[in-house]
């Protein structure tokens, strides 16, 4: 665990270091207590120690400051301070310090309060990666890792705006696995999840960083293209039949072939419901149930016709 140690003295560093003899320690100096944001950043600290007097500085100014920062992990902040101050330092613990530790202490008790520093990172860091995973379990589905469809109606209609204020085309792109019934009566419903799996790796293979893409019905997906015409939609389209269809795929020792319909539309950005429209929002979502009803025509048309088809909404 890396330490920085903030406003040191000689007495305090000797005091620290001997405490704090453990391999698992490694204590850096601050340069100054102006420059301890980018002390923090250079040695990648996870605690800070600073010894504050109330003559050397606004502690709590350098707590709020040191708390603002944009750390990899969580940084825990411990204030050495003089007893005398231990009533003006309830105002440092509003401030971002996570514990303070009055003068003259022990070398056990520096060891305790950082045995629970270590506890208090762990913990911090498992809520953080618990938070994360459930915005990521919001926003996706769990079958193929792709976004869900109302995140993925979301993301279109933010595409749908960008597309206004840059008067770009965007377009749309529905896909439906026709035999994904049959592969699943005939394999089992775990098969079905690593057909969804596979089929999702390499949908995305098939499309650009920035296309938006999920999956929004059992065997069903949405692709979003943003400054997409409907010929490079086309394109995309007959990219996606190949690499999906190309090879079977590969599933629970089996080489499983899925067949597709395919149906593509495009969206004119001056449809799109401008900034200065009174109902703005609701037009913007009719105007979106619009573009993925069309994307929905075309694909019934592509799977009327049979496997592995596209087809194209072209207004008359």
């Amino acid at each position: 665990m890396k330490i920085l140690l903030v406003n040191h003295t000689k007495s305090l560093l000797t005091a620290i270091t001997q405490s704090l003899v453990d391999a698992a320690y490694s204590i850096n100096l601050a340069e100054g207590i102006n420059t301890i944001v980018e002390d923090i950043q250079r040695h990648n600290s996870q605690v800070v120690i600073i010894n504050w007097t109330k003559a050397d500085f606004d502690i709590n100014g350098i707590c709020k400051r040191v708390k603002k920062i944009k750390h990899t992990k969580y940084l825990y902040l411990i204030i050495i301070a003089d007893r005398v101050d231990q009533k003006r330092l309830l105002e440092t613990i509003d401030a971002g310090a996570d514990d303070v530790i009055f003068k003259p202490f022990g070398m056990e008790e520096l060891q305790i309060r950082m045995q629970v520093a270590k506890k208090a990172i762990k913990l911090e860091e498992a809520v953080k990666k618990f938070r994360k995973e459930m915005i990521k379990f919001a926003k996706e589905d769990p079958h193929t890792n792709l976004l869900n469809r109302r995140s993925l109606l979301d993301e279109a209609l933010k595409e749908m705006m960008r597309a206004s204020r840059e008067s770009k085309y965007i377009s749309s792109i529905m896909a439906n696995i026709t035999n994904f019934k049959e592969l699943t009566e005939n394999y089992g419903s775990e098969a079905g999840d690593r057909i969804l799996l596979e089929f999702s790796r390499r949908l995305r293979a098939s499309c650009r960083p920035y296309d938006k893409m999920g999956r929004i019905g059992i065997s069903d997906f949405l692709l979003i293209l943003p400054d997409t015409g409907i010929d490079n939609a086309r394109s995309v389209a007959d990219r996606m039949m190949e690499t999906i269809t190309i090879s079977p795929l590969p599933v629970e020792g089996e080489r499983l072939k899925v067949t597709l319909a395919i149906g593509v539309s495009e969206l004119n950005p001056s449809d799109i419901a401008k900034n200065d429209h009174a109902d703005k929002h609701l037009m913007n979502d009719l105007i979106l149930d619009s573009l993925l009803r069309r994307s929905e025509l075309a694909l019934q048309k592509a799977t009327e016709r049979g496997k592995n088809s596209i087809e194209v909404y072209r207004f008359a």
